[in-house]
This record gives structure tokens, C-alpha cells and sequence, in this order.
């Protein structure tokens, strides 16, 4: 089973959830915090609706970001531990580049920002089944040793044939990473 931290940074559904349930806690103590009674201000009409639905929406928002992190780690643990490894060969490999800017410091001008996706066809068979997919990965096609019309391992549920793991993205060594 791959570790929460290969999850993080190589599944986005994984990721999105972390992200929410991290925002909900973090803007729910913001609220809190901000919304205290203050002894030598009077209290506005506006401060008080934030304090008093601020943190249960917040807090809402982490349960659900905390069932999306469950429902996905559970998700990809019953594909490991029930699924079975397929071989399979790679169709096509695409990547998609796209420019955006960004003002990042108002004295410099526009910085261009590339940003790239990566996506792979595999074909391979389940039950005697032929299954063509493309992939989206995290990382360039060639970091986990794909090339076109070479072998990839893929992880298959037998109840979900179209929704294959390539195994290279989530056993990979992540190396430390950080937010910013």
C-alpha cells in the first residue's frame, strides 16, 4: 500500500481532499479566533453572523474534506490489496503545455509560467476483456520508465476494469516536498 505521503503528492483526488479538510480546520480556528467577544468593542451586526455560522461551515467543510481523504485512501487500498496486477503496453503518451502569466512582482513586469499534463494510453486485458485507457500522471511518462509501445504494470479491480493504477505512480519515492 502506498504511503499518505505518495498519496499526497501523486493522487489528485487524494490531494484535493487533504486540502479541504487542512482549509476547513484552518479557516474554523481563523473564525473562532477573529469572532471573540472583545471587552472594548461593540459587537456589529455582520461579525455576529460570521461568528456564529463562520465555524460550523468551516467545520463542514473539513468533514467532508475528511470523508473525501477516507472514501480515496480506502478506494485505492481495496485496489492494491484486492486487485490483480496486469501487464499492460503503452499506446501513446501525450503532453499538453500551455503558458499562463502571472504579476508576481509589480516592478518586474509578467512572468510566463509553463505548465504541462501528462497522459498515457494503455491498452490491457481483463478477463479475456481488451481495455483501452488514458491516463493522466502526475509526472513526465518517462520518470516512471514509460515509453511508447513499452510495458507498464497496472493494478485492476476485477469489479472496476476501466479504472486501472499505474503501479510505478504510487510506489514511487517521493522525494520530501514542500508547500511552497
Amino acid at each position: 500500500m502506498p504511503s499518505l505521503h505518495t498519496l499526497y503528492w501523486n493522487d489528485p483526488a487524494f490531494r484535493r481532499a487533504a486540502e479541504m479538510l487542512g482549509f476547513g480546520l484552518f479557516a474554523a480556528i481563523l473564525t473562532w479566533w477573529f469572532t471573540r467577544p472583545m471587552s472594548n468593542a461593540d459587537p456589529t451586526a455582520e461579525f455576529e453572523l460570521v461568528a456564529k455560522y463562520g465555524p460550523p461551515i468551516a467545520l463542514g467543510l473539513a468533514a467532508l474534506g475528511l470523508i473525501g481523504v477516507a472514501w480515496r485512501y480506502v478506494q485505492v487500498h481495496g485496489v492494491f490489496t484486492r486487485g490483480e496486477t496486469v501487464t499492460g503496453t503503452v499506446v501513446d503518451l501525450k503532453t499538453d503545455t500551455w503558458e499562463t502569466t502571472a504579476n508576481r512582482n509589480q516592478s518586474h513586469g509578467i512572468n510566463k509560467i509553463t505548465q504541462r499534463s501528462y497522459h498515457a494510453t494503455v491498452s490491457y486485458t481483463v478477463r479475456g476483456e481488451e481495455q483501452h485507457v488514458t491516463l493522466r500522471l502526475p509526472h513526465d511518462p518517462s520518470h516512471y520508465g514509460m515509453k511508447r509501445g513499452g510495458a507498464v504494470e497496472l493494478q485492476v479491480l476485477e469489479s472496476a476494469p476501466r479504472k486501472p493504477l499505474v503501479r510505478a505512480v504510487y510506489f514511487e519515492k517521493v522525494k520530501m516536498k514542500w508547500l511552497f
